[in-house]
């Protein structure tokens, strides 16, 4: 069972990574592919952060994808 397990998350993310590297960026990640990550994970919220440079203040970061199961607040 633990090696269906490990197959099902290598294709998931095998997938992801497959469609950040086509887009290049990170609109790939729509709620139908964050959903089924965040269920076999068993999470109710994914937060993806980018850090950057930010002028004048050093290291910033920037929130690009905040999901979240839906009825969550």
């Amino acid at each position: 069972m633990a090696g269906a397990r490990a197959d099902r998350l290598s294709d998931l993310f095998g997938e992801i990574i497959s469609a950040a590297n086509g887009k290049g960026n990170l609109s790939c990640l729509t709620p139908d592919l964050l959903g089924r990550l965040a269920q076999a994970y068993d999470l109710q919220r994914i937060s993806l952060f980018q850090v950057h440079e930010a002028p004048g203040m050093g290291i910033g970061s920037t929130c690009r994808v905040d999901w979240r199961v839906p009825g969550l607040p």
